[in-house]
């Protein structure tokens, strides 16, 4: 007879009994066996729980990040990411009360029906509350990145040459200016003995060419481009001969080049200040609630924008290429200064990440007219949507989609 055993470690231990005078009843064997090989705790309960994949919106259906969802009776909750979703889970099959909130948009409490196995899909529409500064239109056209990139993206689209983007830069991350010049056909680099890498266009050897800098000659005898740092350069021209080249870069009689590059300065940002570690949407929300922070209806004259400071954004370059228009509501703190608080700066919506990003750093050098309550200034949480458009009949342009 096989005696069936279960150790302290929950092992099954068998053995025979050699000495047993009577077999042992089969509904006996059955009943031992159900007791020692009882059902997996994970596949009775993969029967009774499921998940919640939730989707948040607002009333324009642009998605909603940093929203908090909750679970009533239950300790399971999260918070949607940047395309406004979250997954919930393990939550009881059946009927459950989902509670959304965010700061500055009303609570909204849905019944969703749960079934088991499968995540069960829910969207939820968020009505906002919160005070809304005045909209921030952000035209892609050439003349955002200046008058001389302008010109430059003029060029680009009607003459020959080989152009050089400030995003092209950064795909290549450069050790050396002249690592972009390594790729163009007909460029070849070489040392002359003052230079390591001098540039020579179409096998010349001795001729250099004519290096402008924004738009003036960077000097009267060879100049060494890798004297340039990558990291300061927003765009390059390169014309192999003279008949390429636009006649306001064409040298000086008395002066012979072979070939002209045309190098310009990379355009000025804001620098945001180093912030603290950052301040979640939820925290934020505790912050009002225990009177820190405070929203526009409860001041006497809300935060608003200094006229005198535009909030200024840079359009990305690579999606004005592109032309992608979209969309940024920001959510921050005014300070009593005026400044931004820069830790408590995320994006309630956003339709690209490096719109997200530029408008951070334009909104890091922009300054506000704080709150005042009770004759004294304190900090506001406030929104402000930005909405980037791209002009058509531009470099890529194309009808934008913007939300």
């Amino acid at each position: 007879m096989q005696i069936i055993t279960v150790n302290s470690s929950g092992t099954v231990m068998r053995r025979w009994n050699m000495r047993a005078r009577a077999a042992t009843p089969i509904a006996a064997v059955a009943l031992l066996a159900a007791m020692c090989f009882p059902a997996p705790l994970a596949a009775q309960a993969s029967t009774s729980t499921g998940a919640i994949v939730a989707t948040i919106r607002d009333t324009s259906r642009a998605a909603i990040a940093g929203a908090e969802l909750l679970l009533a009776g239950s300790t399971v909750h999260g918070f949607t990411d940047d395309a406004g979703t979250a997954r919930l889970a393990p939550v009881e099959a059946g009927l459950v009360r989902l509670t959304v909130r965010r700061l500055g948009f009303r609570p909204a409490t849905v019944d969703v029906t749960v079934s088991a196995g499968p995540p069960t899909s829910a969207t939820v529409q968020l009505v906002q509350v919160a005070q809304q500064l005045q909209p921030v239109v952000v035209r892609g056209t050439a003349r955002a990145y200046g008058d001389q990139m302008e010109g430059f993206y003029d060029r680009r689209s009607h003459r020959p040459g080989h152009f050089i983007t400030r995003s092209d830069i950064e795909q290549a991350h450069p050790s050396r200016l002249t690592d972009m010049f390594r790729r163009i056909p007909g460029i070849r680099l070489g040392s002359t003995g003052l230079i390591q890498d001098a540039v020579r266009m179409r096998g010349e050897t001795s001729c250099a060419p004519l290096v402008w800098i924004d738009g003036a000659p960077a000097a009267a005898a060879e100049f060494d481009i890798d004297a340039i740092v990558p990291e300061s350069v927003e765009a390059i021209e390169v014309y192999n001969g003279l008949a390429e080249a636009p006649v306001q870069f064409m040298p000086p009689m008395d002066v012979k080049a072979c070939g002209i590059i045309v190098i310009w300065s990379r355009r000025g940002e804001p620098r945001e200040k180093k912030p603290r570690d950052r301040v979640t949407p939820a925290q934020l929300a505790e912050m009002v609630a225990s009177a820190r922070i405070y929203t526009a209806d409860e001041v006497d004259i809300p935060a608003h924008r200094d006229t005198s400071a535009r909030v200024t954004p840079v359009y990305p370059e690579p999606l004005f290429l592109a032309g992608t228009g979209g969309s940024v509501r920001a959510e921050f703190v005014v300070d009593t200064t005026g400044d931004v608080a820069m830790d408590t700066f995320s994006a309630i919506s956003s339709t690209n990440p490096l719109f997200t990003a530029s408008v951070r750093r334009a909104v890091a050098g922009t300054q506000y007219v704080p709150a005042m309550l009770a004759g004294h200034r304190v900090r506001q949480v406030v929104h402000q949507p930005f909405t980037f458009v791209v002009e058509e009949g531009k470099p890529g342009a194309t009808s934008p989609q913007v939300h």
